[in-house]
């Protein structure tokens, strides 16, 4: 669910996503728990995303994109 809202993200920004290669969980993650996202888009090809809880990495990882031309 969490990566829905990444691969969410990046759709509504213009970007379709191939494949996510690299995924880590650091710390759980509770339902009711308030979190941070940040992407970052390098060269239109990839992205790297990491979800925050209290400040702290929760899920950090990678995604192939490609510009979606219907999109973009």
């Amino acid at each position: 669910m969490l990566l829905e809202l990444v691969e969410e993200l990046l759709a509504y920004n213009g970007y379709r996503v191939r494949e996510c290669p690299q995924v880590k969980f650091l710390i759980p993650i509770a339902p009711s728990v308030p979190l941070a996202l940040r992407v970052e888009v390098s060269r239109r090809v990839s992205a790297r995303f990491a979800i925050d809880v209290a400040g702290k990495n929760a899920v950090v990882g990678k995604f192939v994109c490609e510009s979606d031309p219907v999109r973009a």
